[in-house]
């Protein structure tokens, strides 16, 4: 009682009440020096730590004015942050001593506080979870994921958008040995935050920009982890959500590698569509495809490819199945080799150097096995200046012309023209046919061999003059010109871009 005997008696009766509440409990206790120094850091704001035995007057006299002045009892925001760091460093040491229950315990001991501003935040929560992770403990982890969502109905403030940590727990959960309906159940709270999450960030990209590549990151890998754990059935509400973040262009870019896994698992899963979708957040975030992007879209595009029939009629035609996608152009000017390109084959349909090799029209069956996306894929004859009799030639454009204007699974035509000479006159008269008998079919202009046509003045000369010959044979000057290269892969991505229109008509005709 030495200490107590330190301290000046004041006048006032309600300052000795108040003193007498505050070190009453302190200089009656028989605990250790040691325990009363730790009952007060956990117990006080800082304002109370002692720097020495002679400071203890000095404390609480401090102690004491600042509970007069003060209106009310609710923590500072110092206390409030010395306190989140304190729960973090509990959380640091039960987790390296791997006490996974007691660390449970502490966050929901935690949260009874009566004082908000000392219950966990977001950032004590979130180290918790992970912790709980590493220590292979994803019933603890999704239960105190729950506790911070309960929290979350009475603080909205606790819970900031989280979606690396909603997607770690979905990738455990999907891992994880847990109970089907447990599994079930956790996997669509899971699903739902994740798209509420998602779907503020993508209203809001502006404020979140920064935040916008780590979000598609999470995602993409998201994807992955899906379709390795069969649960295909939720890609299309993650590619959605993907779709909503990749708005937000150059900022939500992330490495290529990460497009290419989502394109190559979603296509041996057979989920064109939603490969396609792949195909244009690519575009969207302005990421440079490589070639293994096209690889893996040829790939899931084109899984199987037999050859049919050769039809020099429209009797000898294959009855209609699906789509057809169609390849025309002069003589030599490239089309089988483009066709090999397009598919990632190599021997798909026959090259050669003798114009005119192509003599009907060669059906290609793609993808035999998979009824809901069977294509053909058509490698029209050339005309021009094919080795072949004059009547054959007339026979080959009556029958195009047939062909353009009666088969009606017919979506899209490419027309190929050689880029180093431009349109001739029997490309001309091609375009007449089409503009004719084409309507309604989807029709794209390709300039092929331009690895040859070194100079961009000469490229851009080429397009020019292509483009008014569009306009003066009565076809629309916006219609698309692709410039290619079988040897060096160029508009690789265009082809495919403009083949995807109507390959996603697949089924809706």
């Amino acid at each position: 009682m030495i200490l107590a005997s330190r301290i000046p008696k004041p006048t006032s009766i309600a300052f000795q009440a108040l003193l007498s509440a505050v070190t009453g409990p302190i200089f009656r206790s028989s605990l250790s020096a040691a325990t009363l120094r730790r009952n007060r850091l956990q117990s006080f704001p800082t304002t109370f730590r002692p720097l020495s035995c002679h400071s203890h007057c000095r404390l609480v006299v401090t102690t004491c004015a600042s509970s007069v002045s003060s209106s009310s009892s609710t923590s500072s925001p110092a206390t409030q942050r010395e306190t989140t760091s304190s729960l973090k460093h509990q959380i640091t040491e039960l987790s390296e001593r791997k006490a996974a229950r007691k660390l449970y315990n502490l966050l929901a001991e935690a949260e009874e506080a009566e004082d908000p501003l000392n219950r966990p935040d977001s950032s004590a929560y979130r180290s918790a979870i992970r912790s709980q992770l590493r220590l292979k403990r994803p019933d603890l982890a999704l239960d105190l994921y729950r506790l911070r969502r309960k929290a979350q109905q009475a603080r909205p403030d606790i819970v900031s958008c989280d979606v690396p940590l909603i997607s770690s727990l979905l990738r455990m959960t999907l891992r994880d040995d847990l109970k089907r309906k447990d599994r079930s159940t956790a996997f669509e709270m899971l699903l739902e935050d994740l798209r509420h999450d998602c779907a503020y960030i993508a209203n809001n990209r502006e404020e979140n920009r920064e935040r916008l590549s780590q979000v598609m990151a999470v995602l993409l890998s998201a994807v992955k982890s899906l379709l390795e754990s069969g649960e295909a059935n939720a890609i299309p509400q993650l590619i959605e959500m993907a779709r909503g973040v990749a708005e937000g262009g150059k900022n939500a870019a992330v490495e290529i590698g990460l497009y290419n896994t989502a394109i190559r698992m979603l296509g041996k899963n057979k989920m064109l569509e939603s490969v396609f979708e792949v195909l244009d957040m690519v575009r969207l975030a302005q990421v440079k495809p490589d070639n293994e992007t096209f690889e893996f879209l040829a790939n899931a595009a084109v899984r199987q490819v037999r050859f049919v029939k050769g039809a020099v009629s429209m009797d000898t035609l294959p009855e209609p199945l699906g789509a057809e996608v169609a390849f025309v152009g002069r003589s030599n000017v490239g089309k089988s080799s483009l066709v090999n390109m397009i598919c990632n084959r190599k021997a798909l349909a026959y090259v050669s150097g003798r114009p005119g090799k192509t003599q009907q029209f060669n059906y290609f069956l793609v993808n035999e096995r998979s009824p809901e996306t069977q294509f053909y894929l058509v490698d029209l004859p050339g005309v021009g200046y094919a080795k072949v009799p004059i009547p054959v030639k007339e026979e080959w454009l009556r029958f195009m012309r047939q062909y353009l204007k009666h088969r009606t699974s017919l979506r899209i035509v490419f027309h190929l023209i050689d880029g180093r000479h431009g349109a001739l006159a029997d490309d001309e008269q091609l375009m007449q046919e089409i503009a004719g008998y084409g309507k309604g079919l989807q029709y794209v202009l390709v300039l092929t061999k331009m690895d040859k046509a070194d100079k961009q003045r000469a490229k851009r000369s080429v397009m020019d003059k292509t483009r008014a010959a569009l306009v003066r044979n009565g076809c629309s000057p916006d219609i698309p010109i692709v410039l290619t290269s079988a040897s060096s892969r160029l508009g690789r991505d265009d082809m495919w871009r403009h083949m995807q229109g109507a390959l996603r008509s697949l089924g809706s005709k």
